[in-house]
């Protein structure tokens, strides 16, 4: 058969993202395209070699933070072993390996792949059947098959003990099936009623594959030996992944085009089945005004690069339509607002377009709904008559496609967790005209009674902020304001040092931060053509906080028990950030975000 070009270009991206030091080949070359979900680590003792060489294990890896890692992974794992003995004790106990022995036997690549979980839904729904997916794991393994098999045998009397202990009546079997030359081991159960496979496993070429059903183990088996016969990446929406992914230390994909449209059969029944049926829902008039099934994929690359942290992801369809187009971005080029401050916690900058979203929104509730949106027209009608304000001009068509948002922490007397939500935040939105929108407002107030004396008013610099007056009962923390200016809706969360601080320095001629040229460096290696949103986080300042509450009080969430508070360091390493940007493409929408340690 004649290899495409993308089919070469695919095989070609693959070569790189082999575990270095080893002849095996990429798993994703073993998945067909009815594969749904997968979950792809390259190797243990590849990312081991690269952490070591990455600017980060510096400031992680010395003896205090390496010590609070290796402590809470150890509690984590004894955590996931619920009650009895811990899971280092059974690895050493029972499976006679120490955690060490254990990684040096899977060295290599893993991956976990998931089919059909559509299915295991509607039977479970159906049925009452337990949810039980259909799966294969796949691992490198070091040792000899005979190894294996002992390991695997030790897990199978455990399982064995374990049913048992529920239902004495279940039994367990080995069943030993030759195919393609190789041996498959079943696990043969008779519950007392009937006998079925739960799962299987074999050793091919070096890998370990463990799978659920018998037949999904055959498949695995035969693509490892033979090819698939469609193969996941030589479809056109993983081929576009790995054009804008990246190596993918570790990689997450989900086939959505082959998830999807089961799933959102299953959605759109419930839907209509649950009353909205009244409004003129069908299920074809959400099908035709969601569009989800132009959906392809969604992809995860995790990499230790150069940097720092490197992640790609990425939103791949076919057409941008129906709930997509609520992801609405402008022309042009990112906004540099010379107000926001050159020390804060965070900020983005970005061309989402709110007007173009809203109209958006209208058109898919006029399709999903057509009997009800006439309700609407006429309630806008009749706000208009009342107040003589056209809502739709002044509101839904008003607002244009700038957004800038920015976050600082107070300095506060930290004593309990409530404290992080302490931050102030604002968040300016372009507008197209002020007088319109501010007549808007002062109309919705007037036809809310209980809600306009919550309000007060106070200039500041020749603009008039309207701020939560304390006669509301919110607190002064979650309190909201905002000033309309000449171009701009800027509302705040939050105590209004922060919005004072923006309305100064709109009048003022500094840069601000995204005017800076160190802000610039930071995007250098991450920038992409058609960017249309970028953002930063100080990550050692907020965590700093997140320490200081931890080792002021220690942890407030059970499902985080697991972190030694004892051995968690005092202090952040300085000048860790994360930097990310967004681009858009007719097909998709791609990011990338760095975590990378700045120079003080």
């Amino acid at each position: 058969m004649m290899m495409s070009f993308r089919s070469f270009f695919g095989a070609a991206l693959l070569c790189g993202v082999t575990v270095l030091g080893s002849a095996q080949s990429s798993f994703m070359t073993y998945m067909g395209e009815d594969a749904e979900v997968v979950v792809h680590l390259r190797g243990l003792e590849d990312l081991r070699e690269r952490w070591s060489d990455n600017p980060l294990a510096a400031s992680f890896g010395g003896e205090a933070w390496s010590k609070f890692f290796e402590s809470s992974l150890s509690r984590l794992l004894e955590d996931a072993e619920g009650e009895g003995p811990g899971f280092v004790e059974v690895l050493e106990d029972e499976f006679g390996l120490t955690p060490e022995e254990l990684t040096k036997l899977f060295p290599g690549q893993f991956a976990l792949v998931f089919y059909d979980l559509s299915g295991a839904v509607r039977r479970e729904a159906q049925g009452g059947e337990d949810f039980e997916a259909e799966f294969a794991l796949m691992a490198e393994f070091s040792g000899s098959e005979e190894r294996l098999n002992e390991l695997m045998q030790v897990q199978f009397e455990r399982n064995a003990e374990l049913q048992q202990s529920i239902n004495p009546a279940i039994e367990h079997e080995w069943v030993i099936e030759e195919f393609m030359g190789l041996k498959l081991h079943l696990d043969e159960r008779f519950d007392g009623e009937r006998t079925v496979v739960e799962d299987g496993y074999a050793f091919v070429d070096g890998v370990v594959v463990l799978a659920r059903p018998a037949e999904r183990l055959r498949s695995v088996v035969e693509a490892i030996k033979e090819g698939p016969d469609l193969p996941l990446i030589e479809t056109d929406a993983y081929l576009r992944s790995r054009e804008e992914g990246s190596r993918g230390d570790f990689g997450f994909y989900v086939n959505l085009q082959r998830l999807l449209p089961p799933y959102l059969e299953l959605f759109y029944e419930g839907m209509v089945e649950g009353g909205l049926s009244m409004g003129g829902v069908t299920q074809q008039t959400l099908s035709d005004a969601f569009a989800l099934e132009e959906l392809e994929s969604a992809y995860v690359d995790l990499d230790l690069s150069e940097s720092g942290v490197l992640m790609n992801s990425g939103l791949i369809y076919r057409e941008k339509k129906g709930l997509l187009n609520l992801i609405a971005y402008s022309d042009g080029d990112l906004p540099e607002p010379n107000y926001v401050p050159e020390s804060l916690l965070s900020s983005t900058v970005s061309l989402f377009d709110f007007g173009a979203m809203l109209t958006a929104l209208e058109a898919t509730f006029r399709v999903a709904s057509p009997s009800m949106m006439p309700l609407f027209d006429l309630q806008l009608m009749q706000i208009r008559q009342a107040s003589g304000v056209d809502l739709r001009v002044a509101l839904l068509e008003n607002f244009g496609g700038e957004l800038v948002s920015l976050t600082q922490l107070p300095d506060l007397d930290i004593n309990s967790a409530e404290a992080l939500l302490e931050a102030e935040q604002v968040f300016a939105v372009q507008i197209h005209d002020s007088q319109a929108l501010s007549d808007a407002l002062s109309a919705l107030m007037d036809m809310a009674p209980m809600v306009k004396p919550m309000f007060s008013t106070q200039e500041f610099e020749g603009y008039t902020i309207h701020s939560m007056s304390d006669a509301s009962g919110v607190d002064p923390a979650e309190q909201v304001s905002y000033v309309i200016t000449r171009d701009q809706l800027i509302f705040c969360i939050g105590r209004i040092g922060l919005l004072q601080t923006v309305l100064s320095n709109m009048g003022s001629r500094q840069t601000g931060f995204w005017g800076l040229e160190s802000t610039e460096l930071l995007f250098e290696s991450i920038e992409r053509p058609n960017v249309v949103a970028r953002s930063y986080l100080d990550v050692s300042q907020q965590f700093q906080v997140i320490l200081d509450v931890v080792n002021a009080i220690g942890i407030w969430d059970e499902d985080l028990e697991f972190i030694d508070v004892d051995a968690l360091p005092d202090d952040m390493p300085p000048g860790l950030k994360i930097v990310s940007e967004i681009n858009e493409s007719p097909d998709g929408l791609f990011s990338r975000a760095l975590l990378l340690q700045e120079a003080e």
